[in-house]
């Protein structure tokens, strides 16, 4: 008999001819399938969510730069199926910006540089940035030396770690990037 499953919800359950009823959880059609109504979602266009999330770490106090770095950096995520690591980290970062966790605006420095290597501190602030700044000093000293090693340290959540490869793949480089944290 067909059935298809809906993750692991308790409550659906397929009747012997294969079609999904509800024990009491209402569905709708939505394009070629149904969907418990409480799976439904507004749809925000990403241009919009980047713009509004721009606004609000703005709004915040951060810096024009840091905003829009951050904000394409989680919508981007969500883009790329990352949930986790998309806007739903808003009103986390808002709570680190509020308890000094997170410092807007941070100063984010080399604090050692070789020609091939280097340790850039974030400063306290958005991972996000101070992993873009350290991806695009990696990126440079590969071209300039054939290769290069960057660690990034004292910064709040780096982010979806997928997207700091990705830039050096637009400069047709490989990058391997670990991270020892947790989030």
């Amino acid at each position: 008999m067909p059935c298809v499953a809906f993750s692991s919800l308790s409550g659906f359950v397929c009747n012997p001819n294969g079609n999904l009823r509800s024990l009491g959880i209402d569905f709708l059609s939505r394009g070629t399938g149904w969907l418990p109504t409480f799976f439904i979602m507004p749809v925000i266009a990403a241009e919009e969510l980047e713009q509004l999330t721009h606004t609000l770490f703005q709004a915040a106090g951060g810096t024009r730069d840091e905003a829009a770095i951050v904000s394409r950096h989680l919508v981007e995520a969500n883009l790329a199926g990352h949930d986790s690591h998309g806007v739903l980290r808003i009103p986390q970062y808002l709570r680190a910006i509020q308890s000094g966790e997170l410092k807007l605006g941070a100063n984010i420095t080399v604090a050692s540089d070789t020609p091939t290597t280097a340790v850039v501190d974030g400063g306290r602030g958005f991972g996000q940035t101070a992993g873009h700044q350290a991806m695009r000093l990696a990126i440079q000293k590969a071209r300039q030396h054939g290769i290069s090693a960057v660690a990034s340290r004292n910064s709040y959540h780096t982010g979806r770690i997928a997207s700091y490869p990705l830039m050096a793949a637009a400069e047709h480089l490989v990058a391997i990037v670990m991270v020892n944290a947790g989030g």
